[in-house]
């Protein structure tokens, strides 16, 4: 059975998600760039409203070769998120010759498992 997930970037749309049949939601903010990892409070409300939620770890916006301090940046943030209930995270990892960067993934996915 295919499931619904809801992108939301603000609380209001929670709730419109949730009237709209969302089965999860994805959380971020700043859309409109391509989105980027949203704020602490976002994530509290979204677990505040029961529905099961993801978020996406992303430190600005543009494209998706990090330094150290902006991967470091992220799986802070994944800690972060995991610990306030996310079921998990959605991350873009490149190299900058455009492959995926299958270290750094593991190591998101590490974080991820707990």
């Amino acid at each position: 059975m295919a499931l619904l997930e809801i992108v939301v970037t603000h609380p209001a749309e929670i709730a419109i998600a949730r009237e709209g049949g969302a089965d999860r939601l994805e959380l971020c903010a700043a859309l409109e760039t391509g989105g980027v990892t949203p704020s602490l409070g976002l994530v509290r409300e979204a677990r505040a409203s029961g529905l099961p939620f993801v978020v996406m770890l992303r430190p600005r916006p543009g494209g998706f070769v990090y330094d150290d301090a902006a991967f470091r940046a992220m799986l802070a943030d994944a800690e972060t998120v995991l610990a306030e209930g996310a079921e998990g995270v959605v991350v873009g990892l490149l190299r900058p010759d455009r492959t995926i960067d299958d270290a750094r993934v593991a190591e998101v996915v590490r974080v991820a498992s707990g």
